[in-house]
């Protein structure tokens, strides 16, 4: 799967087997059923989501993500485009340069710029409202789903909590 595992599979049972449904997915083994995996992941959603990284829980998304009902598809690619999206901002971090610039990090609590093609930058400022207003409606859309509603709470929590996520630096105040 991935070259750098941090979290393995053989580390925990309930990884073990939700692991081995997602290969079974990915590889199209003729066992798999997306009723069980999705029956499986929802009784044990609360477990899922204390113990698995944001990485296991966006294979779990990956995985609905092929589901033949297209709602639930719909609702995995929210949540593994934002994990996505903030891992690609993270890794343009790492290759810049990991150091926050404090003065450049107070600059842009009150000032922003264009990025490209009228996009502007993130609004750092406590009234700043396009993360907000992208999380509330999200949360709108995927509310319906307990188990994908539960999955995009906690990766939330992880990624607004963690002091190594892009985002933790913008949203602290």
């Amino acid at each position: 799967m991935a070259g750098l595992e941090i979290q393995k599979p053989k580390d925990d049972p309930l990884l073990e087997k939700v692991f081995a449904m997602i290969v079974a997915e990915r590889r199209g083994y003729p066992n798999f059923s997306y009723d069980e995996f999705d029956e499986f992941v929802r009784v044990n959603i609360k477990d899922i989501c204390k113990t698995f990284n944001t990485r296991w829980l966006v294979s779990v998304c990956d995985t609905y993500a092929g589901h033949p009902d297209k709602e639930k598809a719909a609702g995995a690619m929210i949540i593994i485009t934002t994990v996505n999206m903030i891992k690609l901002w993270g890794t343009d971090l790492c290759i810049r340069d990991k150091n926050i610039n404090e003065e450049l990090l107070q600059h842009y609590k009150s000032n922003q710029e264009e990025i490209w093609d009228g996009v502007i930058t993130f609004k750092l400022a406590p009234d700043g409202d396009m993360l907000r207003n992208m999380i509330k409606r999200q949360s709108i859309i995927l509310e319906t789903d307990e188990v994908l509603s539960t999955i995009f709470k906690t990766v939330l929590e992880k990624c607004l909590s963690d002091s190594r996520s892009p985002l933790y630096n913008l949203t602290k105040k």
